[in-house]
């Protein structure tokens, strides 16, 4: 029985400090609980777990702007942050999860501001076909991480400016669907602010959960969570000499792939996707890590992971073996 219900709010607008704050919640998640988190970045990227920061962003203009580039714990896309947007973020047991309960919160606090909203899908929040809010997920020791976006009044102009969609993502969606999709919730009602959305937000929870919002703190070890999040190393990764890539866009997201060829076989491969899905990243660098390509030796791995998109992306790699 889910008992207690915890809230937080961060008035820091750092990302790095965001976002290390919300995994020190998700690890430190009390027992029989929920926690509803709303936190702000100013003047940030947030780009996805496994995204390849130097493909995704115009990190040039990114420094020259004084633009803070950061990356997130879930999977999915870059996107753009100011403090025209609100993030929220539900984090809870396997237990007491429900993708349906945490979206009515969202839901029935716009529905207060006279806007009819609906969840498309797993990942979207729209209003007759304009995208309004986006989430992400993520799964780990029996906890779930449920978060998104609220846009209120975002600089959707700035967001181009930062932002580079691939080529092959532009071929599926369209340059112009993709600018189109996004619309703002002061577009829809001009009267609508950011800490009227924070109050509705608050009462909605406590209304769909019957549970009061309980106060509570940072946890003693986020400083730990901090040095990880604001690291390069974690931002950008590392990409060394590598004499193949490939890339190819799935059903799922986009694939890049970077790796070496020695003698026919792979001995370093390096890979990012823009999926929600997280393992996808990790199981093409397991199953190609150490493979020759050969087709025998191809199927005796495939019979264990049986992923097509594996099947895939191993036609593409004999096909530019003799590439240099």
């Amino acid at each position: 029985m889910l008992k207690y219900a915890y809230f937080i709010e961060s008035i820091n607008h750092n990302p790095h400090h965001n976002l290390s704050l919300e995994e020190a919640l998700f690890d430190n998640l009390p027992e029989d609980s929920i926690i509803f988190y709303l936190w702000q970045n100013q003047h940030t990227v947030v780009i996805g777990k496994n995204q390849n920061a130097h493909k995704e962003c115009d990190l040039q203009k990114i420094k020259e702007d004084a633009c803070i580039l950061a990356r997130r714990s879930t999977g999915g896309g870059a996107v753009y942050h100011d403090l025209g947007n609100l993030n929220f973020s539900f984090i809870t047991s396997e237990e007491f999860y429900s993708l349906e309960r945490q979206s009515s919160v969202i839901l029935d606090c716009l529905q207060q501001f006279s806007v009819q909203a609906k969840l498309n899908g797993r990942n979207d929040i729209e209003v007759d076909g304009k995208k309004i809010s986006g989430n992400a997920y993520l799964t780990r020791d029996k906890k779930k991480l449920h978060h998104g976006t609220l846009m209120v009044h975002v600089d959707t102009e700035i967001m181009k400016k930062y932002l580079r969609p691939s080529k092959l993502k532009l071929q599926a969606k369209g340059v112009n669907s993709i600018r189109s999709r996004v619309i703002n919730l002061k577009d829809l009602n001009p009267f609508i602010t950011v800490p009227q959305i924070k109050n509705s937000l608050k009462i909605a929870f406590e209304n769909i959960y019957q549970l009061p919002l309980l106060p509570l703190e940072i946890p003693a070890n986020y400083n730990e969570y901090y040095q990880h999040y604001q690291s390069e190393k974690f931002i950008y990764g590392s990409l060394s000499n590598y004499t193949h890539y490939l890339e190819y866009r799935f059903d799922f997201g986009e694939v890049n792939v970077y790796y070496t060829l020695k003698n026919n076989k792979i001995i370093h491969i390096v890979s990012y996707s823009d999926a929600m899905d997280l393992s996808i990243v990790h199981n093409i660098n397991h199953f190609f890590k150490g493979l020759y390509l050969d087709y025998n030796e191809f199927q005796a791995r495939f019979q264990v992971s049986n992923q097509d998109y594996l099947k895939e992306l191993y036609f593409m790699m004999e096909e530019k073996k003799n590439e240099l």
